[in-house]
């Protein structure tokens, strides 16, 4: 199935107190690229950690550059700059197969 690609759960993984979202295609198999936003904070670690063990090629998205992730996209918190920049890398990369928000 699509989703047996995804990483299992941990039950090392902190218990978050907010919301997280995985989305990926449900239509085929989903390419092996994934963005984690929030990967600066200790559940995003985690996940981006979790992923590359499963594989996976991680971009970060978080306010500082995250070693363990496949790459980053640093914000500098100007939303306009950020966006623009944020979508001129991924440009550049393969498409995207899931998308987790942990901030």
């Amino acid at each position: 199935t699509p989703n047996s690609q995804l990483p299992t759960p941990n039950s090392q993984l902190p218990t978050p107190n907010h919301y997280c979202f995985i989305m990926a295609s449900l239509e085929s198999a989903p390419p092996k690229h994934v963005l984690v936003y929030g990967a600066g904070g200790q559940l995003g670690k985690e996940v981006v950690r979790a992923f590359r063990e499963g594989g996976w090629t991680v971009g970060a998205v978080s306010g500082r550059s995250i070693p363990e992730a496949s790459y980053t996209i640093e914000l500098q918190r100007q939303p306009e700059h950020d966006l623009t920049f944020a979508l001129g890398v991924l440009r550049e990369r393969p498409a995207l197969g899931a998308v987790v928000c942990v901030a």
